[in-house]
Parts: C-alpha cells; sequence; structure tokens
C-alpha cells in the first residue's frame, strides 16, 4: 500500500468519529429523519422504497457493500427483519455498525465483515439482493 493509499485511509476513517458529533447528528436527524452517523446520503424514503422494491422481509438475505455505520441496512434489519450482511473495509464504521445494531435490538440481524466489495469474499448466491450507496465516491 502507497503512502497515498495509507494517508486516504485514514482521512477517510476519521469521518465515523466526526458522524458522533452532536453537531453532525443533528444535522442527520434533520436532513435524513434518522440518526445513524451516517456517511451515506440515502435519506428514509429512498430507504423505504428500496426495501419495497426489494421485497425485503425476515427469509431475505441483504448484502450490503460499504456499509460503513449501518445505515440503511439496520433500519431494514428493524423494520422488516432481513438479515444483513454488511461488508466495509474501514474498521471504525464497523465498530459504530456493530453497536448500533445492539442498541436497536437487531444484532443477530445484522452481521459485519471487513471485506472489499471488489473481491467478495462470499460464494455465489448466498444473497437474495445487493445494495450499495455513495461507495463509490
Amino acid at each position: 500500500m502507497t503512502d497515498n493509499q495509507t494517508d486516504l485511509i485514514e482521512r477517510f476513517s476519521a469521518k465515523y468519529q466526526h458522524g458522533q458529533t452532536e453537531l453532525c447528528q443533528e444535522i442527520e436527524l434533520n436532513v435524513f429523519g434518522c440518526v445513524y452517523g451516517a456517511t451515506s446520503w440515502t435519506n428514509r424514503v429512498e430507504a423505504d422504497n428500496v426495501a419495497k422494491k426489494f421485497g425485503l422481509r425476515p427469509d431475505t438475505r441483504l448484502l450490503d457493500v460499504g456499509a460503513g455505520t449501518g445505515w440503511p441496512s439496520i433500519y431494514w434489519a428493524e423494520q422488516t427483519g432481513c438479515k444483513s450482511v454488511c461488508i466495509d473495509l474501514p474498521q471504525e464504521g464497523l465498530q459504530v455498525l456493530r453497536a448500533r445494531a445492539e442498541k436497536d435490538g437487531v444484532s443477530n440481524n445484522v452481521i459485519t465483515a471487513c471485506a472489499n466489495g471488489a473481491a467478495l469474499p462470499f460464494g455465489h448466491g448466498g444473497f437474495d439482493a445487493v445494495f450499495h450507496s455513495d461507495v463509490f465516491c
């Protein structure tokens, strides 16, 4: 890994800490209607539309690529009972995600894995739906 890549990862990882501040969470609540410490621009209406289009329900297995802090997968697990596997590279986002899933009582429905979306560590056919938002930015 180059010094530039390491620097980029460190700066991106720090964004998860910023998302936990009171000011950022107030902004998130006012803009998106919920607070997950998110780095995504998916709002609640869009998340509800995606859940409907995917037909999320308790027997649905969802892969969330670049899940960050877990929005909207945690929300979907809570609303629909779906099972989500949330992958991302920065451990900081996954730590926030796990704590939030526990707080919301859906930790049995939400699994995290440090993984790269370009080299998925899963076999073919393991998921009913795949979601990503703002991953390629």
